[in-house]
């Protein structure tokens, strides 16, 4: 999961945002929403026909606004844990039909399968039933494991940190296989609620935990509190969450990156909305790894072509680091990048950027051998601007090529965030530069 693409995650976020947007824009106002999307988007006008009701659209207009405008106020308490009380509590008053609200809530503990007296253990063919779940058993945990590896890159994405796969998918295992003890369904990560955890400032095994904890609460009698909540507020917090979930920026570059990627993020957030999760994450995976070779193949046949990079080609091998004053060597962190910088490639990029010191406040970071860049290795390069400008360090390029300096100035990374004066042909330039402005 982490060579997944940019536009795949985009995408995929994105339309992941739009379904969960969709799905509540029948309950905000008080109507029964229909399972696939289309129907969800032709049946809507009809629904709307047969009447809506007025009081729970306010409870819902009410709970988005408080998300927004709180945190303007104050961050000492989540803006989603106040409108759900705010509204809730709001609701008592307003008389809300059953039908508005959750409703009763089952409680207490499941019985596990083997206690349960109506189960005849002996009689069961064990040989069989294993050979018959074994199929759907491991479909169901590839499944599962992808959508919980995704919902991680999510949460990685939003959080700019990274998950441990191994420690997801164990815990996940563990989780799945107590609960089929207990004849329960098998799970797995969960966006909407680990984007709505985040948001809140959830950000270490604290609030799993929590999480884990409410939920046992409400199994051993706090059902009686929730059934209150009205559907139209957690429409309004779905609605948020969904609305936070989207790639704005991944839109907005549609225009401005290289044609394949954008092909690739529309075609994954329509597979995503219309069709399935899994399967366009598929699509996109194998179309973006496609347009790649076949971007990078064009690539290295201009090169073949054109002796424009041989005439640019005035750096030595990195053997002249050594250029840099001596007076200045300990301030300075070069990073040396190879070959393409793409979704395959990104993490690495990423790790090296992590691991300049502290005490380093000038970076450069040389490209002469970075012939292609794509959408993940732009926006890597343009995290990693804004990450070491927020750490007060400076930001130097040594001779960048021509299709990623035609890619930084698309999305106005140059000049927009680094000077042009920052920019140079050969790393003696910026050795010299460097020695006479220090």
């Amino acid at each position: 999961m982490r060579y997944i693409p940019y536009p795949v995650l985009s995408g995929f976020m994105s339309g992941i945002g739009v379904i969960i947007i969709l799905q509540q824009i029948y309950p905000i106002v008080g109507l029964k929403a229909p399972v696939k999307v289309l129907d969800m988007l032709i049946n809507y006008p009809s629904a709307l026909a047969g009447g809506i009701s007025f009081t729970a659209l306010l409870l819902g207009i009410g709970t988005i606004l408080i998300i927004w405008l709180l945190p303007k106020l104050t961050k000492t308490v989540p803006a989603t844990l106040v409108a759900l009380i705010a509204m809730t509590v709001l609701s008592l008053f307003l008389n809300l039909d059953d039908s508005l609200i959750i409703g009763t809530i089952p409680s207490g503990l499941p019985m596990p399968f083997f206690a349960k007296s109506n189960i005849d253990l002996a009689g069961i063919d064990w040989a069989s039933a294993l050979k018959a779940a074994i199929a759907p058993g491991l479909t169901l945990a590839c499944l599962g494991s992808i959508d919980t590896l995704l919902t991680s890159v999510v949460a990685d994405n939003i959080t700019k940190t990274k998950h441990n796969s191994n420690k997801e998918l164990i815990g996940q295992g563990i989780g799945n296989a107590v609960a089929g003890l207990f004849c329960g369904i098998s799970g797995a990560g969960a966006t909407m609620r680990t984007v709505v955890n985040v948001k809140s400032g959830g950000r270490t095994q604290l609030s799993g935990m929590v999480h884990a904890l409410l939920l046992l609460s409400i199994l051993l009698g706090l059902g009686s509190l929730v059934k209150f909540v009205p559907l139209s507020v957690l429409a309004g917090i779905l609605i948020t969450v969904g609305a936070g979930i989207i790639d704005l920026r991944g839109f907005k570059d549609l225009l401005k990156v290289d044609r394949s990627d954008a092909f690739v993020l529309v075609a994954v957030f329509l597979v995503t909305v219309f069709l399935d999760l899994l399967t366009a994450v598929a699509i996109g995976m194998v179309a973006a790894c496609v347009l790649f070779m076949k971007n990078f193949g064009d690539l290295i046949e201009k090169s073949e072509e054109l002796d424009h990079i041989k005439a640019q080609d005035k750096e030595s091998p990195w053997d002249d680091d050594a250029l840099i004053p001596e007076s200045i060597r300990e301030r300075v962190c070069i990073i040396h990048l190879s070959g393409p910088l793409f979704f395959g490639s990104v993490t690495k990029f990423n790790d090296m950027i992590a691991s300049v010191p502290e005490e380093s406040d000038i970076v450069i970071i040389r490209m002469k051998k970075v012939g292609y860049i794509d959408q993940s290795g732009l926006y890597a390069i343009e995290s990693a601007v804004q990450d070491l400008h927020e750490k007060n360090k400076e930001l130097y390029f040594s001779m960048v090529m021509g299709q990623p300096m035609m890619s930084f100035k698309s999305i106005n990374l140059v000049p927009g965030i680094v000077p042009e004066n920052h920019l140079f042909e050969t790393f003696k330039d910026c050795a010299d530069f460097l020695s006479h402005k220090i």
